[in-house]
């Protein structure tokens, strides 16, 4: 085992969960996660439940790699320091695309903790959106990166304004939820994936069926996990917006 330990962004979400068990699990690598409090985001107490219960199910799965998860370290986000430069990256980028606010203040963040590089669990798929328009051209795989290797901003663009990711590095942006899905049961961790939330706007801790991570969840086949209700909002919405 390598004695490096990956620094790794964990919300409790399917993706980040996934990179997470799979390196404590199947490749037993030792992982940091972090996790940016935000507590603008109504679905934060569920975000924490599900790192809890992943937690507690992965040691009754295997105890030896629960043990390579260090604890979470949590920061809130109104604690990471301003850096105007990134702040204007951030806005020049939103201009060409659509661009979450979280991806300014991971940046500010990984440069306050003076990051050599953290993983940021992305996958391939509808939910990027604006992201991969961004990145589509603009990044290159680093086949030495430790263990499977990794996507990373290319170097000839570290002095423009996509130097805003270049403190981390996307070793998921390969395959798709569903891929995923499949490689945690051939793995035998699909059960810990079931535990993962998803929702921005829980309706009574269940998941609204209509907000952007819903509907990826319901595109990508898992729509099992969608209450029936949340279905039946989905099905509405989809027949609104095609008229």
């Amino acid at each position: 085992m390598s004695s490096a330990i990956t620094s790794l962004f964990w919300t409790g979400g399917w993706d980040s969960t996934f990179r997470l068990v799979d390196l404590a699990l199947v490749k037993a690598r030792e992982v940091q996660p972090y996790y940016i409090l935000d507590t603008r985001r109504n679905s934060y107490h569920n975000e924490l439940d599900a790192m809890t219960g992943i937690r507690k199910t992965l040691k009754g799965i295997s105890p030896e790699a629960a043990e390579l998860i260090k604890p979470t370290r949590v920061y809130s986000v109104h604690e990471i320091p301003e850096y105007p430069e990134i702040t204007q990256k951030y806005l020049r980028l939103k201009q060409k695309a659509h661009l979450g606010i979280q991806y300014e203040w991971l940046a500010r963040f990984a440069e306050h903790q003076q990051f050599e590089e953290c993983e940021m669990a992305l996958e391939k798929g509808p939910e990027l959106a604006g992201l991969d328009l961004l990145l589509d051209g603009n990044i290159e795989f680093d086949s030495c990166h430790e263990p499977d290797g990794a996507w990373r901003i290319a170097e000839a663009l570290l002095e423009t304004d996509l130097s805003l990711f270049r403190d981390f590095s996307f070793p998921i942006l390969g395959i798709t939820k569903s891929e995923m899905h499949q490689i945690a049961h051939e793995k035998g961790f699909s059960e810990l994936m079931d535990l993962t939330w998803f929702c921005h706007n829980p309706w009574w801790n269940r998941p609204c069926g209509i907000c952007r991570p819903c509907s990826t969840v319901i595109k990508e086949g898992m729509h099992y996990r969608i209450p029936l209700k949340g279905r039946l909002l989905s099905m509405v919405k989809d027949l609104i917006f095609s008229w």
